[in-house]
């Protein structure tokens, strides 16, 4: 839960010593919260999204959701099985290496993935498999970063990750001085990129737990799934 919107605007304005409006109008305080909300979501990434997208015989390519920012991973679930792959993401110039000449072929599961965007109106991006999923189907669990929704109202909530709501504050407050030529404008954006860079530290995964690596599917030995002496 964060706040709404109109209480994050009366923070903004006890910020700019401004109680009342006067100087700076509610719409515009209203934009540059919003806009902070937004700036936040694509340098932080700390929207994270999970949406199922059902996989199609025969098709290559799905649209991305329309407040996608960034991927961070896509799983295959094949149909009528409860296997899941983890498919690898690559840049489409690096896909020749993958598929050569044989851009559509087909198989029960894709093992590769790209993004890309169609220009016009709107703009519309997208992932492509390789292989291309065959008959039996499937879905894909896409994990990504979202974009931030504005709000729309004064009750509705400011899209930010809870306990980091002073982020949007700051950066609306260095929007309103810069737009009135106040020279600490500048020293209102430096207060702002510190604090989000302390916010990217904290939430790039959540956790204060260490990482490890990881080799993939591992080949686990024979003597796990075997009865046989001769496992050696």
């Amino acid at each position: 839960m964060t706040v709404q919107l109109s209480q994050a605007r009366a923070e903004v304005r006890a910020l700019l010593d401004e109680p009342s409006a006067q100087f700076w109008s509610d719409a515009q305080l209203n934009n540059w919260v919003n806009g902070g909300a937004q700036d936040i979501a694509r340098q932080a990434q700390a929207l994270w999204m999970q949406t199922s997208i059902p996989a199609v015989a025969n098709q290559q390519t799905y649209n991305l959701p329309t407040d996608f920012l960034g991927v961070h991973r896509l799983d295959f679930n094949l149909g009528g099985s409860q296997q899941t792959y983890n498919l690898e993401f690559r840049g489409i110039k690096a896909m020749d290496e993958v598929w050569g000449i044989l851009h559509q072929l087909p198989a029960a599961f894709p093992q590769a993935f790209y993004l890309w965007n169609k220009t016009g109106t709107p703009n519309t991006g997208f992932f492509g498999t390789y292989p291309v999923v065959g008959g039996s189907g499937g879905s894909f669990d896409l994990y990504y970063y979202r974009n931030a929704v504005p709000a729309a109202s004064d009750t509705a909530l400011v899209d930010v990750t809870p306990a980091y709501e002073d982020l949007v504050y700051d950066y609306a407050v260095f929007k309103a001085k810069r737009a009135d030529r106040d020279p600490t404008w500048q020293e209102a954006r430096q207060i702002y990129k510190e604090q989000l860079q302390m916010m990217f530290d904290k939430t790039a995964r959540f956790s204060d737990q260490g990482d490890q690596f990881t080799s993939g599917t591992p080949n686990w030995p024979l003597y796990l799934y075997t009865d046989t002496a001769n496992w050696y």
